[in-house]
């Protein structure tokens, strides 16, 4: 090893003799009898020391190093994880992760398919639907700016959709005869009403849905596993009747409330004829016409009637009455009504009755009745039909609710959020805000139109978009164009850009009078959540801060972040702030520390400070430093700091044994010592990872790169504030 650098053991031995006797050091500072004998004896056993490691192979003390990949483009979002991992389109996902509500989140993707919905339900959770065309792929939450997108590091897996109902799809002959056998094909189907194999075997009943006859001889079937579709041979129809609906289920129980498997299906109205040719005019029957599955605002009326029609043998039944009674509503709900519980069928045969939804959003099912054969009895098959309803509100929002922010900060963005369960033709908002407490900045930054938001994506024309700032009156208005379908979901409707005047917390408030939703020609119920600006004169500062480091080894002072007012006094009651750290200095330079995911470093502050742990620098490099951010905070920026070669001391691009005498010539020594910046000595050259002394980790450092080469970069000299 002394070989290699051109200098016998006794030589080098000599070198350091002389230089523990003050000859050849610089200055020529002499050392005491008996300061020079401990020194001696150190010198001796950290000779002893190098001489068992200059023994090994260099290969043990020269480790390989693996250069670390430069990290993805910084987004104010992060996805930490997502459930479930798989499953067929329809499936809802729930998305788990960071800075949901501070970044305007603009697209969730499926191995490339776009979400037709997702909702953003706070700051680290989004739920969203496995659209139809979806592919295995990442999820990719993107944000408006280019560099806000993210992606899951694992794939959504998306499976085939299963069955979920059954058709009646063939009733063969198409009229049998009564008492006679027939043939009925059942289909298990998609949402889509397509064909879909079952993967087990599926067992089939039938009933009569409509109609007052009974079923006989065989009425159960099965399909079998990896196929679609049965026949069940052998029906038979008690009785002569026109409009015989059968349904096909795979309960025992017809019409059983909560279904296990497949849903139930119906077959065509068909007719069965008498023995001897022709159908006997007998039985009645109700069926639904129009106005099913309807939605509607909260305390609303439906904008379509419930309509049935009664028919018999020879058509349309006039004059036959029909009573309508509320089945079902939310728990809690009230104002629900019927305008008329009794009514009577029309020339077409037709009765029909408006309908008043509650004031609790929900599911609410209104029954028409009829007494079809006559009887006076309880109800039969057939005598009733029931309608459902949805009533939904819309929630309108401001994100985030409550925005903190600096005197000293630029302008921050708050987002109009509308949560719509329905799809919305259009939204109207009115704000105030106190005018000497926050300012309204002119979102698209042209003087001539005066102040405006920035308009959101979701609804393509813009009615009014105008800002007060002598009255604090925010006013907006958009809704979608004549091509453009309605949006539903968290739709984004303006962002606000406000900067802060005064401390305290100041109320950003929506005026009822001026909110307006709608959809076809109808209000929407909207629910207003208002929203306030918390402004303070705090701002992140280092209480420590990196002076100088070595390249892959952790820096000798880590980063500490206190978020202080303009006195200096730290907010002791702030545990939620999130500091992130970044490092600005060479190109492909690469900041990690424990608390770094996903290429983003940040930590939560505890009693308002914020301590980052094993923070490295990548490469060397010049004029380093370190910026502090945090939502609503002046930023902060470390000193600049120099990262040399790992082990080089004298910054001659190398780690050689002029590297190891200098750590042995000032070992102990901190940067108190008067040889610490002197510039004749200049001590702390042997401080390689910068914590102000010379110590057994600078020796390591020395030994495990020894031999190495790289780029030369001069040390900074320890202190809080280095000069060049």
């Amino acid at each position: 090893m002394f070989a290699r650098y051109g200098v016998s053991p006794r030589r080098f031995f000599a070198a350091v003799k002389r230089s523990s006797r003050g000859r050849g050091s610089p200055g020529g500072v002499r050392v005491a009898p008996v300061v020079r004998r401990v020194q001696g004896l150190a010198l001796r056993i950290l000779a002893a020391l190098f001489l068992v490691l200059a023994s090994l192979p260099l290969s043990v003390l020269v480790p390989p190093t693996t250069p670390l990949a430069p990290g993805p483009a910084e987004a104010m979002h992060s996805i930490t994880d997502f459930n479930p991992k798989s499953g067929p389109p329809g499936t809802e996902v729930t998305i788990t992760g960071l800075g949901f509500l501070t970044t305007t989140i603009m697209m969730v993707t499926f191995g490339g398919g776009a979400s037709a919905s997702f909702t953003v339900v706070d700051d680290g959770t989004i739920t969203t639907i496995v659209p139809t065309g979806a592919t295995t792929g990442p999820i990719t939450v993107s944000g408006m700016e280019p560099t806000d997108i993210q992606s899951t590091t694992s794939d959504f897996t998306v499976t085939a959709a299963g069955p979920t109902k059954l058709a009646i799809t063939a009733i063969t002959p198409s009229s049998p005869t009564a008492g006679q056998s027939f043939d009925v094909m059942v289909e298990a189907q998609d949402d889509a009403g397509n064909p879909t194999n079952v993967d087990l075997a599926t067992n089939i009943n039938l009933f009569v849905q409509t109609g007052t006859g009974s079923l006989g001889g065989t009425f159960t079937g099965s399909i079998a596993p990896a196929t679609s579709s049965a026949t069940i041979s052998g029906v038979t129809y008690s009785i002569a009747e026109t409009g015989v609906v059968l349904r096909a289920d795979d309960d025992t129980i017809p019409n059983e409330a909560i279904e296990t498997g497949l849903q139930p299906g119906d077959s065509a109205p068909f007719n069965v004829v008498a023995s001897g040719g022709g159908t006997t005019p007998s039985a009645k029957s109700m069926t639904p016409v129009s106005g099913d599955g309807q939605t509607g605002g909260t305390t609303l009326p439906l904008r379509d009637p419930f309509v049935v029609q009664v028919n018999d043998a020879s058509g349309p039944v006039t004059g036959h009455p029909v009573s309508w009674s509320i089945v079902s509503a939310p728990a809690g709900a009230t104002g629900q009504a019927l305008e008329i519980l009794d009514t009577t069928t029309n020339g077409d045969g037709k009765a029909a009755v408006r309908f008043t939804l509650g004031d609790k959003p929900g599911s609410y099912t209104v029954a028409a009745r009829s007494d079809l054969n006559g009887d006076g009895d309880t109800l039969d098959t057939g005598e009733e039909v029931q309608f459902t309803a949805s009533a939904v509100s819309v929630l309108i929002r401001l994100s985030p609710e409550t925005l903190r922010t600096n005197i000293d900060a630029g302008p921050m963005d708050v987002a109009i959020r509308v949560e719509a369960g329905q799809l919305l033709d259009g939204v109207q908002v009115r704000l105030t805000y106190g005018i000497e407490n926050l300012q309204v900045v002119d979102g698209d930054e042209n003087a001539t139109n005066g102040v405006q938001l920035v308009p959101g994506p979701d609804f393509g024309q813009v009615l009014q978009n105008r800002v007060d700032p002598t009255t604090g009156v925010i006013e907006f208005a958009a809704g979608r164009g004549a091509s453009q379908p309605a949006p539903s979901g968290s739709i984004l409707l303006a962002t606000i850009k406000l900067q802060g005047l005064m401390e305290g917390t100041h109320p950003l408030i929506f005026d009822a009078t001026g909110v307006e939703v709608s959809y076809q020609g109808q209000v929407v119920t909207a629910t207003l959540r208002d929203g306030q600006v918390e402004v303070s004169n705090y701002r992140l500062v280092f209480t420590a801060q990196p002076v100088r480091g070595a390249a892959g080894f952790a820096l000798g002072v880590q980063p500490v972040v206190a978020v202080k007012d303009i006195q200096g006094n730290t907010r002791t009651s702030d545990n939620t702030t999130v500091v992130t750290l970044a490092l600005n200095g060479p190109l492909g330079s690469l900041l990690t520390c424990a608390q770094t995911v996903e290429g983003v470093t940040s930590a939560v502050v505890v009693n308002g400070v914020a301590v980052f742990a094993g923070c490295t620098v990548n490469q060397p490099g010049g004029s380093y430093a370190l910026e502090a951010t945090a939502v609503g905070l002046a930023p902060a920026m470390t000193a600049p700091f120099n990262i040399t070669l790992a082990g080089d001391t004298n910054a001659d691009g190398r780690v050689s044994v002029t590297d190891f005498s200098l750590i042995v010539t000032h070992f102990g020594k901190t940067n108190t010592h008067p040889a610490w910046t002197n510039p004749d000595i200049m001590a702390f050259r042997a401080d390689l990872n910068g914590d102000r002394r010379v110590s057994i980790v600078d020796f390591s450092i020395v030994v495990s790169r020894f031999g190495s080469t790289g780029a030369a970069v001069a040390a900074s000299n320890g202190n809080p504030f280095p000069t060049p």
